[in-house]
């Protein structure tokens, strides 16, 4: 049995309907897709421009610390060194102090060896 008369245009005419909204519906959605793979291309490289930003910035922290830390330990070593220097000064000037005290004696000793051993 056929359908009435115009019964069939009227199917044909919605089957054809439904088909370009399914088509549209696809276009849609490849075009969705389309911006949200962008949008995730974006995010990514933004990630990474931050990441680099944050690399960077931790990198110029951990120099900074680093030098501070240097001279914190070169100001220690420098002041141990005054220190060092300061107490071998101590010590010479008392050797000194010691050498003085004792030089008349030391020479008048040096004399008497010389001139007894140029008599014997």
């Amino acid at each position: 049995m056929e359908p009435p008369v115009g019964q069939g245009d009227r199917s044909e005419r919605f089957g054809e309907a439904g088909l370009r909204e399914v088509l549209a519906l696809e276009q849609q959605a490849k075009a969705m897709l389309r911006d949200a793979q962008a949008e995730a291309s974006r995010i990514v490289a933004e990630a990474r421009g931050r990441a680099e930003v944050l690399v960077a910035s931790m990198e110029g922290e951990a120099r900074e610390e680093g030098e501070a830390a240097r001279r914190e330990s070169q100001l220690q070593i420098d002041e141990q060194v005054g220190l060092i220097r300061g107490e071998a000064e101590r010590l010479a000037e008392a050797w000194e102090r010691v050498a003085e005290a004792h030089f008349e004696e030391a020479l008048a000793f040096v004399l008497d060896i010389v001139t007894m051993n140029g008599v014997g």
